[in-house]
């Protein structure tokens, strides 16, 4: 069994950015994601064209999500300044 690691990562986004997405790599993790300072981002999974209002909504509080590929999901917020996308993860060893 491969060893677990700790991720703490912090994504800036604005409107300008479009969608941004949580990892450059395939990553399987048991993960808390959040906005920061009350703020709301949307989360959706990579290349889906459901509109930003119509995916899930994060807001300052931890949404924890068990046994995804942070590769395969990305954030997006209306706010015209960047906004901050906590996670805070434990590797499951997957790829």
């Amino acid at each position: 069994m491969a060893a677990a690691n700790v991720i703490s990562k912090r994504i800036s986004v604005s409107n300008a950015d479009g969608w941004v997405r949580l990892a450059d790599e395939p990553l399987v993790v048991d993960a808390d994601i959040r906005a920061g300072s009350n703020n709301t981002v949307a989360l959706r999974p990579v290349g889906d064209d459901t509109p930003a209002a119509d995916v899930a909504l994060l807001s300052a509080a931890s949404h924890r999500l068990y046994g995804v590929d942070l590769a395969a999901l990305e954030v997006s917020t209306t706010s015209g300044i960047p906004i901050a996308v906590h996670i805070i993860a434990q590797s499951t060893g997957r790829r």
